[in-house]
């Protein structure tokens, strides 16, 4: 097993490397120096793997991180914004809404990346404030040893089903973005709402701090069926470990997390070009590496993945963000007294 992955962060980091050498001449005309201090929710393993790409293509870049659930770099931006400035100069969070609240309170800086031209229209701002940069996937996963083929769920409401009763878990949406994404997205279907998570309730749903927690308790066998991310299954499909994962035919969640600059960062050229690496092949196929959808529709799917993100996007549930994030607070503190009470 552990040749297995070593064989694939190999493979994964010359094909980075590769797209990185191919790609290299858009960042050589202008070269940039200093300090970009990143906060993201991206995954540990992906920032290691980021780290000397990132280095070879800026070597003149000290490239910092600062990395947690997007709830916690929520709660640090904002406890900043009351000292008055963020030491942030980009930001990679999962929550997609959370990038409109920060446009609305005047804090991003606008600036249209050439290399938005690759992206799909979708996931962009219209005016130029953030760029999608990963998209996560949120359906159903299941343990194949304790799951026949005939029990799968196929859609979320086969979740409240009592055979799942206290076998079924999610993410809690109050620590985790993508989770509340979700959450959100199923709150605002008119064929979820509300009492989808109070069924939920009722079959003894287990809420977890995240993804990851959930993915374990699937893994142990605590669990049988839960709400989890796409790019969870997929590398655990990788490591030949018993999950699998469903599109629910009622609609799953794309997730759109994106990328943006600060507009206090004390190094704008840096922040842009680092920008700018994240929409080309070679910031994309990090992405891939991480089992995440590219936002570029020139890439393949990640590893293990059956469908493109453009074919999932044509059933997933539709999202409003801009509603979303006019009333996050209202959501979570529903679903605390609905769910976790």
């Amino acid at each position: 097993m552990k040749r297995m992955r070593s064989k694939w962060a190999v493979l994964a980091a010359a094909l980075i490397l590769l797209a990185v050498v191919s790609a290299g001449s858009a960042f050589a005309a202008e070269p940039v120096k200093g300090k970009v201090m990143i906060y993201s929710s991206i995954y540990l393993h992906i920032i290691e793997q980021l780290k000397p790409v990132l280095k070879k293509t800026f070597p003149d870049v000290d490239v910092q991180w600062f990395y947690g659930g997007s709830e916690k770099v929520i709660a640090k931006l904002v406890a900043e914004f009351e000292q008055g400035s963020s030491m942030a100069d980009l930001i990679m969070i999962a929550d997609p809404a959370y990038y409109l609240t920060l446009k609305r309170e005047g804090r991003l800086l606008q600036y249209k990346s050439p290399n938005a031209k690759y992206v799909l229209p979708a996931w962009l701002d219209k005016d130029g404030y953030f760029s999608g940069v990963r998209i996560n996937v949120i359906g159903i996963a299941y343990n194949k040893n304790i799951v026949a083929a005939k029990d799968v769920p196929k859609t979320w409401w086969d979740l409240a089903d009592p055979k799942w009763a206290g076998k079924v878990g999610m993410p809690n949406p109050l620590l985790s973005g993508t989770a509340f994404a979700g959450t959100a997205g199923l709150v605002r279907s008119p064929k979820h709402g509300w009492p989808f998570f109070e069924a939920l309730r009722k079959n003894r749903i287990a809420c977890e701090p995240g993804n990851g927690a959930v993915e374990t308790k699937l893994l142990s066998g605590q669990l049988a069926v839960a709400m989890l991310l796409e790019e969870n299954v997929l590398k655990a499909m990788g490591e030949k470990k018993p999950l699998g994962f469903v599109y629910p035919s009622d609609g799953p969640v794309v997730n759109p997390s994106g990328i943006a600059i600060m507009k206090t960062t004390k190094n704008p050229a840096a922040a842009k070009a680092v920008y700018d690496f994240f929409l080309t092949k070679a910031g994309q196929q990090a992405i891939l590496d991480g089992w995440m959808h590219s936002v570029r529709p020139d890439m393949p799917p990640p590893p293990n993945a059956t469908i493109k993100i453009t074919e999932i996007n044509k059933f997933a549930l539709p999202m409003d963000w801009d509603a979303i994030s006019r009333q996050p607070e209202k959501v979570k503190e529903r679903f605390d007294k609905t769910v976790l009470r």
